[in-house]
């Protein structure tokens, strides 16, 4: 039987824009995509610049029914050995939306300068 609402965590480290997509087509700045059956609520969005220089980050929330992708933030800067929360509020994503992400200053197309903590729930859908 699959649960009700579920909290989950997940790590992300955050790729050059530039970055080519994974064999079959993976698109590697997907941070994460709600699953079939259930709407996802995000509820923290911590990233952390753990390298030099500054990383600009970039995020978009890709829309499954109707394919708009909207600008949530753009080029944001975070310095070298410091942090921002990237969502000030709550993010609902419904079945098969997609949270997409990318820095533009970086370590280049391998990344690892900027690492994302997302906490979300999963709630199953009616």
């Amino acid at each position: 039987m699959a649960q009700l609402n579920t909290f989950k965590s997940l790590q992300y480290s955050f790729l050059d824009e530039n970055t080519a997509d994974l064999p079959g087509g993976v698109d590697p700045h997907v941070i994460y995509t709600a699953p079939a059956g259930y709407t996802a609520i995000v509820l923290n969005a911590q990233a952390a610049n753990v390298k030099s220089p500054n990383a600009d980050v970039t995020v978009t929330l890709k829309l499954d029914k109707g394919g708009a992708e909207n600008v949530l933030i753009k080029e944001l800067i975070i310095p070298p050995n410091d942090a921002a929360n990237l969502a000030t509020g709550k993010l609902v994503l419904q079945s098969g939306d997609k949270l997409i992400g990318f820095i533009e200053n970086g370590e280049g197309p391998n990344g690892g300068a900027l690492n994302l903590t997302l906490s979300f729930l999963e709630t199953l859908d009616a």
